[in-house]
């Protein structure tokens, strides 16, 4: 080889694709055997360089069929990722990309900005068209360490979590109060329909006729009931965790909140009331 990096004659460059061919070498001998061919022809010259040409034509048609091929298939497919096979750092590109192998062994490491380090060994049998798929994992972010009160301890605690201790509670508190003004709503309409379908029975003692009438207005009336109290619970809770558990970040201390809730009855049902100070 170093001779004919030296020397850039046809023969020497023959003898050296032949070489690389009985050492494995079936990639760098395909290329030194297209060198060879591609060398400028100089007036003159002796007939063994044309000779030697179609020597390395002659292992090229043998050749280049045998060098097995591996397509990498890259999921998700960032910009920027790099690659290198056997160490070796290999043009990236999005989409398939197919390489020319030597047959055996091959290691292959792809890395891009916030994914892990993907490794892989694969090993190429002549002519072997293999696809490799590579799915790249994102990598995770380390949670913060702030210190604690305890010598030598240390809390991992998310930074959100730290910058408003109180967004759980009002959350939940949000969430109740949502409950509570749905179950009113729902109170609202069964109290109005049980009250539109009770029957007139004189005494509170009904006809047979009207006995599903009546069914029919106790269980609204009983829905009714069941959703003002739930209702009155949720709401009650819910202003507890906006009120109590949830302390603001600023100004918290000058505040002096509270919550008054009331059920009004009314002649088409009840009305649940809250007043308070947030």
């Amino acid at each position: 080889v170093a001779a004919y990096q030296l020397v850039k004659a046809p023969t020497v460059g023959i003898e050296v694709a032949r070489a690389q061919q009985a050492l494995g070498q079936w990639v760098e001998a395909n290329a030194t055997a297209v060198e060879v061919i591609n060398l400028p022809r100089a007036e003159g010259e002796p007939l063994v360089f044309e000779q030697a040409r179609e020597a390395a034509r002659e292992l090229l048609r043998g050749l280049t069929p045998r060098i097995p091929a591996l397509q990498l298939q890259l999921v998700p497919e960032p910009a920027d990722a790099q690659l290198t096979i056997d160490g070796e750092p290999m043009p990236y590109a999005r989409g398939a990309m197919s390489f020319r192998l030597n047959p055996g062994s091959h290691e292959l490491r792809v890395q891009a900005p916030g994914y892990r380090a993907e490794l892989r060994s694969v090993t190429l049998a002549e002519q072997e068209q293999r696809v490799l798929a590579v799915e790249l994992v994102m990598e995770q972010l380390p949670a913060r360490e702030l210190p604690s009160a305890g010598a030598g301890v240390s809390t991992l605690m998310d930074e959100h979590a730290v910058a408003d201790p109180g967004s759980g509670a009002r959350a939940r508190g949000q969430v109740a109060l949502t409950v509570a003004g749905a179950a009113t709503v729902l109170g609202t309409v069964t109290g109005w329909m049980a009250f539109s379908a009770k029957p007139d029975c004189p005494g509170n003692v009904c006809d047979a006729s009207l006995r599903d009438e009546a069914d029919r207005s106790r269980t609204l009336g009983n829905v009714a009931t069941v959703s003002f109290t739930a209702a009155l619970v949720a709401a009650a809770y819910g202003g507890w965790e906006l009120l109590f558990a949830a302390p603001s970040a600023q100004g918290n201390a000058a505040r002096q909140p509270s919550l008054r809730a009331g059920l009004a009855p009314r002649a088409d049902g009840a009305q649940l009331q809250l007043s308070g100070a947030f």
